[in-house]
């Protein structure tokens, strides 16, 4: 399986997202990735539960794991983030994650533990619009779309982004073949085109010989207003060619970084 040798911490506290915990940490183990529920501190029983009452088993509490144990952190929504970032150990862990370069991912409400982390400033993300203003306060650049991947950072909105949301974090921790010159990439590249539809995958100097957009499985680095000008420009303009720079050859999936 693609995440064999992967440890991946889920942070939980009661009150938490159902299919948010569930769903991401069932596709990690079917990767044979090793799972570790990690929950606050500020939680007191062996276990917790979703904002539907359903029940999962802590295997750690925060002041008992250490950053350089992890691969990953899963920040799922619902209540439980505001529990989480009110625990000092748990907004430790991800931002000694995030120092080390190590995935943090967040999707709906996470992005709230990502802002006490203070790991934002210069990144562009997504969450729940509910929290938009919090992470711009926070300096992030929020845009509305099913997965935003920056750097090591990689964040959705809701229930409904979890297949891709995964899809991402998969990406993320396994090595990268490129369809081209079947060379293996361990690492994320700012240049090469990733597909999080359906894994297709091209290194930096084919992705630029194959006309694609570079970086596309990350978001460009520019300005805001620069931003807003050439979105608009696109919209009014219909330029094609542009547009198909983000489609996948291999899936015609549109990548929605646009």
């Amino acid at each position: 399986m693609q995440l064999e040798n992967k440890t991946i911490a889920v942070l939980v506290a009661d009150e938490y997202e159902d299919l948010e915990v569930w769903y991401p940490l069932l596709r990690m183990q079917e990767e044979k990735a090793e799972v570790i529920v990690v929950a606050s501190d500020n939680m007191t029983e062996d276990s917790c539960f979703s904002k539907h009452g359903y029940e999962i088993e802590i295997d750690k509490k925060a002041a008992e794991v250490d950053a350089d144990n992890f691969d990953a952190v899963i920040v799922p929504g619902g209540w439980a983030p505001d529990k989480l970032r009110r625990c000092q150990n748990t907004v430790n862990l991800v931002r000694e994650m995030n120092q080390a370069g190590k995935v943090i991912a967040a999707i709906c409400h996470g992005g709230w533990v990502l802002s006490s982390a203070d790991i934002l400033d210069g990144k562009t993300v997504t969450s729940t619009e509910a929290i938009k203003d919090d992470l711009e306060h926070a300096g992030a650049d929020w845009i509305d779309q099913e997965v935003v991947i920056d750097g090591n950072l990689i964040t959705s909105r809701a229930p409904g982004d979890l297949p891709i949301f995964s899809r991402a974090i998969i990406f993320a921790l396994q090595e990268k073949v490129c369809v081209v010159c079947e060379t293996e990439h361990e690492d994320n590249q700012e240049n090469a085109f990733y597909c999080v539809n359906c894994g297709t995958f091209y290194c930096p100097e084919c992705a630029e010989e194959n006309d694609l957009r570079v970086h596309a499985h990350e978001n460009l680095k520019r300005k805001k207003q620069e931003e807003k000008k050439q979105l608009e420009k696109l919209e009014k303009t219909a330029n094609i060619d542009e547009y198909k720079r983000n489609i996948c050859p291999e899936c015609d999936y549109h990548l929605p970084q646009w």
